[in-house]
């Protein structure tokens, strides 16, 4: 398991920041490390994966990420990890990309 797991209670805040308080400039794309994903793919009951925009304390945009069963209800127990440590961009854009240039 690597470190990407956060607490529930700092997915509420950051996901109620997004809410509360729109970002004017909403990233165009997020990096999210294959490992993130593998981790909350990991217990078998997960067969989806729900993203949540959200916004840490830093102001920094962000995806959190939390499974979802095969009744379509996100996992959120001791069983089950949310995930963040996704990338925005910009500045996290690296090669440029025809669909990162899209108007």
């Amino acid at each position: 398991m690597s470190d990407f797991k956060i607490t529930l209670e700092d997915a509420i805040k950051w996901i109620t920041n997004w809410r509360t308080n729109l970002p004017k400039e909403p990233a165009k794309a997020h990096l999210i490390q294959k490992q993130a994903l593998l981790d909350v793919m990991e217990p078998s009951d997960v067969v989806a994966i729900r993203a949540y925009m959200a916004v840490d304390d830093d102001g920094i945009q962000k995806v959190i990420l939390v499974g979802v069963d095969a009744n379509g209800q996100d996992l959120i127990d001791d069983n089950h990890i949310l995930v963040d440590k996704s990338y925005p961009c910009p500045p996290n854009c690296g090669i440029e990309s025809q669909l990162l240039n899209l108007k």
